[in-house]
């Protein structure tokens, strides 16, 4: 997907350098603040990126929670699995990391099915919100339920945000990493 970046229209590299300053991205998607994203995604499709490929959170800890499951002996992959980086520098970035969620989003141009855009935005809090997309493309409606049921990310301005996967009356959000997997959810697990 990344190699993709190198090959921009002339367009597309001029909406890159207004909204992040440069066109030119290296191993890591382009990083937007929630409030310039559905901006963003209205240039890119105007631009043929009308494909809408995915959605996908991640959640990090705060710093307060890493330690403490640090010091049960649990380690933590959002940290861990940083490349290139010293055991040392791993554990001051996850230090130094606040609780939120990287909403990462991929499209596809149709005119040139081989170019790929993937961006991303940052949701600090336990409480995330962002700016739906499903305005722009219908292909992150479903997309965006599936990660507010699973991960309890508000997209605001929704049309229908709503449980698409569990139960309404499922406590929690499962793939968080402070859900507690031994919940009781009726039928799957009674109570104790």
């Amino acid at each position: 997907m990344k190699s993709a970046y190198t090959d921009l229209s002339h367009e597309l590299q001029e909406i890159l350098t207004r909204f992040f300053g440069h066109s030119h991205f290296e191993n890591q998607s382009p990083l937007l603040h929630a409030n310039e994203i559905e901006a963003f995604a209205k240039e890119i499709k105007n631009l043929g990126f009308v494909y809408f490929i995915h959605c996908s959170v991640s959640h990090y800890y705060s710093k307060e929670a890493k330690a403490y499951f640090h010091s049960l002996g649990y380690s933590n992959p959002s940290y861990q699995s940083t490349p290139l980086l010293t055991e040392s520098e791993r554990l001051e970035n996850a230090q130094q990391q606040e609780e939120g969620f990287l909403i990462t989003y991929a499209v596809r141009n149709i005119q040139s099915p081989s170019l790929t855009l993937e961006f991303r935005t940052k949701c600090l809090g336990s409480q995330a919100q962002s700016p739906s997309l499903s305005s722009v493309w219908l292909g992150a409606d479903y997309q965006e339920r599936e990660q507010y049921d699973l991960f309890g990310v508000r997209f605001n301005q929704h049309p229908n945000l709503q449980r698409i996967m569990l139960t309404e009356d499922w406590q929690g959000h499962p793939l968080r990493k402070d859900y507690a997997i031994d919940t009781p959810q009726y039928p799957w697990r009674s109570a104790k």
